[in-house]
């Protein structure tokens, strides 16, 4: 294994790697389970692979909150910790700004304790 140890102020660079989907560097995990992959030269992206969830977390606790998930069904929830039940789940205040329109379906709200 090797540890990459940085001073203030320096960069790690990647190269493309000249394979046939060329990529401007990447980082994995020895399964390669986990990645996150940087900049493919057609679409200039940065990418997240990753088997499992992908947890967002803040704040200055140890572990720190989990503010959003991203489940490996594409659900997505905010404040709503682990398992979110829909597309979109979202636990808490939402401002939607005026010009939001829903041009297909349905959008249903449900208020709690109504």
């Amino acid at each position: 294994m090797t540890t990459i140890t940085l001073n203030n102020g320096e960069e790690v660079f990647f190269k493309d790697d000249g394979q046939s989907r060329p990529i401007n560097g990447q980082i994995r995990s020895f399964d390669d389970n986990h990645r996150l992959v940087f900049s493919h030269q057609q679409s200039n992206s940065l990418e997240l692979h990753e088997a499992g969830d992908i947890i967002f977390r803040t704040g200055p606790g140890q572990p720190p909150l989990e503010r959003m998930r991203v489940d490996t069904t594409g659900n997505i929830g905010i404040g709503t910790g682990p398992g979110p039940a829909a597309k979109l789940e979202i636990k808490g205040d939402l401002k939607l700004e005026l010009g939001t329109a829903v041009n297909e379906g349905s959008l249903v709200i449900c208020v709690a304790g109504y």
